[in-house]
């Protein structure tokens, strides 16, 4: 197949940083008659940190093919990470080679179930049948299912094989962990339509169980889904965005692969959360959740207690009709401080916010994508050790890549 290349003007994208962090340490001395609080307050000067970027590069997906998950994993074993990108509309998922140098052949498609109207909204790329070969796993929301294609190889994939997550489910989002702990990789999915979160356990060989679900509350239509060891049990736990109620649900691990019930927490009134990352923002050694509010148009992050229960959300705000949709957690100026990357469905844009080194985030930075972003990863694509971004344009059918400069 011919490889087929759009630039744009290499016109670079900044992102400074001179921050001062103040930490406030506060002395308690207690004794029989009084107790008192001393508050010192200690200035340390950060230094100064770059991130620059090259305006986005497109790489057509086909026309009417409505790219929305985007996947970023070396499929064929060059040391080099290739793009995977599920195309809504058409039912196919689009694979694009690495040149090496951030550069990508034509896409090669595959269906992504039975038929067209599969509708892909979500994937993952992980080895799910112990071949050391990276899988393709993609939740087919109009097929009420998802599908498996194995890697041959060499970076081409098997027809789907596909399991049901139940009539008219709509799975909007899957991660695939191990989660009972048996060294294979399981599937787990959040069916919007059915207010509950699917868990399919793999037999060994790539192939699996049965879904069991979890209920995630009576109109939850839960649209994101993470998994992550919150509580600290080296259990791998579920965490959800539930688009229709407004919060995010947490199902605790009890380490077989079978959850308690979800805790909820609020993200706020007519938040629609539609994307959950989760990791540790303030360096406390605990997961925090993270959560794109595409209703009130920001990012909300719940600091972890310690022991999988969450502070609070904390927002900071993604603009005025900026529709977030997908939310990615990285160092992205290298810094050693994980920064929020976001994209913003309504807006055009991929909005950063930089971590200012205690858990909170300085405002976003925006940078022009194509029409309506969907989702976004980060990875470092020309091995230079430096994390680019890699945008899904819904209705420009391309997919975007910033390279960092």
């Amino acid at each position: 197949m011919n490889s087929t290349f759009m630039f744009i003007n290499q016109t670079a994208i900044l992102i400074t940083r001179i921050q001062s962090d103040v930490s406030s340490i506060q002395t308690t001395v207690s004794s029989s008659l009084s107790t008192r609080t001393i508050a010192t307050t200690t200035t340390t000067t950060r230094a100064q940190y770059n991130a620059t970027f090259f305006a986005q590069k497109t790489y057509p997906t086909g026309s009417g093919s409505s790219p929305a998950p985007v996947f970023v994993v070396d499929v064929n074993f060059d040391n080099r990470p290739d793009i995977i990108v599920g195309n809504f509309a058409i039912g196919k998922i689009g694979v694009f080679l690495n040149f090496g140098n951030g550069t990508f052949y034509s896409q090669t498609s595959y269906l992504s179930g039975i038929g067209s109207n599969t509708n892909p909204n979500s994937l993952s790329v992980t080895d799910v049948n112990s071949d050391n070969k990276p899988d393709i796993i993609v939740a087919n929301q109009g097929a009420d299912n998802i599908g498996v294609l194995f890697n041959n190889g060499s970076g081409s994939f098997l027809p789907s094989t596909t399991y049901s997550t139940g009539s008219s489910s709509s799975p909007a989002c899957l991660s695939v962990v191990d989660v009972d702990n048996d060294g294979k990789s399981d599937i787990i999915v959040a069916n919007y339509a059915t207010s509950n979160v699917g868990i399919l356990i793999n037999v060994g060989n790539g192939t699996f169980r049965s879904q069991t679900s979890y209920s995630t509350g009576t109109n939850s239509n839960p649209q994101g889904v993470f998994v992550a060891d919150v509580n600290q049990d080296n259990k791998p736990d579920i965490i959800v965005g539930n688009y229709g109620t407004n919060n995010v649900g947490v199902f605790l691990n009890y380490g077989n692969g079978t959850f308690r019930p979800q805790t909820t927490y609020s993200t706020g009134s007519g938040s629609k959360p539609y994307s959950v990352f989760v990791t540790d923002v303030n360096n406390d050694n605990k997961p925090d959740i993270i959560v794109a509010n595409s209703g009130t148009n920001n990012v909300g992050v719940l600091l972890n207690y310690g022991n999988g229960t969450f502070r609070s959300q904390l927002t900071y705000s993604t603009g005025s009709s900026s529709s977030p949709y997908s939310v990615f957690v990285t160092d992205i100026n290298k810094d050693n401080e994980p920064d929020i990357i976001v994209a913003n469905y309504g807006t055009n844009k991929v909005g950063i916010l930089i971590n200012a080194g205690n858990g909170t985030f300085l405002p976003q930075n925006t940078y022009s994508t194509g029409s309506n972003p969907f989702s976004l990863s980060v990875a470092d694509l020309n091995s230079d050790s430096k994390p680019d971004i890699i945008v899904a344009n819904l209705n420009d059918d391309n997919v975007g890549v910033f390279l960092a400069r």
